[in-house]
């Protein structure tokens, strides 16, 4: 009933897993600003995010005027997460008045999901789309071990 004027939903539960039927449910909420999800994951258990980077791009095309979104709590196994660095982009491109994002995704092939997240944004011409002025990026310590050639990518991609 509220459609697109509410303008915030803060939502908690501490095991609940955030998975495509539940991202689903708010995307009658056309008119949020800030979109809360709580709920932990265990350090190097299960990641409990079991949305993958199609759900969010489906959020975020829904819900365009988010500002502050939060997607889960602590950090978990840096390879269990389904989504990849492509959901950044994709709350980049659509919701372009964001200034807080709190993720995790999968880091243990940031590298080759960097690679893949650049040809798909030149051959999409999402490249020269407005971005966000992203002002805060919570990944909650989730580990990076990159080599040093690969800092310079990743650098380029986030940018």
């Amino acid at each position: 009933m509220a459609g697109d004027s509410l303008p915030m939903i803060y939502y908690h539960h501490p095991t609940l897993p955030i998975d495509s039927s539940l991202l689903s449910r708010f995307l009658p909420f056309t008119g949020l600003v800030e979109l809360h999800i709580t709920t932990a994951c265990m350090f190097l258990g299960p990641c409990i995010s079991k949305f993958a980077d199609e759900d969010v791009e489906r959020l975020v095309t829904a819900l365009p005027k988010l500002e502050s979104v939060r997607l889960g709590e602590a950090p978990c196994n840096p390879g269990a997460c389904p989504t990849t660095i492509r959901s950044l982009l994709f709350f980049s491109i659509h919701c372009t008045r964001l200034r807080y994002l709190n993720i995790h995704f999968r880091t243990t092939s940031l590298r080759e999901d960097m690679l893949d997240l650049l040809g798909y944004a030149y051959s999409q011409g999402l490249h020269s789309k407005p971005k966000c002025a992203l002002k805060e990026l919570v990944t909650q310590g989730m580990s990076l071990e990159l080599p040093n050639l690969d800092s310079a990518l990743i650098s380029m991609g986030c940018l």
